[in-house]
């Protein structure tokens, strides 16, 4: 998550209504409201289909949207990580080798303060409650 750079991201209404859940900010993240989509000729750029998504929500039960994966990303981050977020926020590391899985839960090694090195067992605090 560090220097990202990429595409469009699609967050179709199966993802958008759990980020919702989550509390997300659509608008803070600037996502936009997916209107319609078109498939294109690669070759010669004339337009084959056009679909409008004009009942998403109402289909659905949840808006379909474009991200940007760095704003898409950085929305993510700021929920884990900050005080916005549901539960205790998380502690991100990155570089960090797998060393194992304990229950479905990655184990790390983390090299300590000191100079032996500790291995630290790292779970999500941010999952939502099930319903």
């Amino acid at each position: 998550m560090s220097n990202e750079v990429g595409a469009a991201i699609q967050v179709q209404p199966n993802a958008s209504r759990v980020l919702k859940r989550w509390n997300f900010d659509f608008a803070r993240a600037r996502l936009v409201e997916a209107r319609k989509g078109f498939f294109i000729d690669g070759h010669t750029l004339e337009v084959k289909n056009e679909l409008v998504y004009g009942d998403v929500e109402e289909t659905y039960g949840a808006k379909f949207y474009y991200a940007h994966r760095i704003d898409l990303h950085s929305e993510l981050k700021l929920l884990a990580l900050g005080h916005e977020g549901v539960g205790n926020p998380a502690e991100l590391l990155l570089k960090k080798e797998v060393i194992d899985y304990v229950g479905g839960v990655p184990l790390f090694f983390v090299p300590s303060v000191s100079s032996s090195p500790s291995r630290t067992m790292l779970m999500s605090s941010r999952m939502p409650k099930k319903d």
